[in-house]
């Protein structure tokens, strides 16, 4: 049972053998470093680990979203850019041709 202090934020653990135990004990004795504060130190990094990641992987998700309507949206720009260049080079290859009719499609006589 757990002093009085402590009720309602205790829990126990279980290492995997006491030789893991005894190697922990040791390295807290040298590092002045209680067992538990160890733990608790242990289980907020690998949340923050955890957390960090997902949020870092959320914003990345958003920007490759943008990217990807974007991605989209480019090949009907481009075959609309493409459109008007075709019907530059028309205008410019036939523009003599043009030039010579009316405007109901008959050749002028010069």
């Amino acid at each position: 049972m757990p002093p009085k202090g402590y009720r309602g934020r205790y829990t126990g653990v279980y290492f995997p053998s006491e030789k893991f135990l005894e190697r922990r004990k040791a390295q807290d004795k040298d590092s002045r470093t209680p067992l538990s504060s160890w733990i608790f130190a242990t289980i907020e990094a690998t949340i923050d680990d955890i957390i960090e990641p997902s949020q870092e992987i959320k914003s990345h998700s958003v920007s490759l979203q943008e990217e990807n309507r974007r991605l989209k949206k480019a090949p009907e720009n481009g075959e609309a850019e493409l459109r008007g260049l075709e019907t530059q080079v028309f205008k410019l290859q036939h523009a003599s041709s043009l030039s010579d009719t009316d405007s109901k499609g008959s050749i002028l006589n010069s």
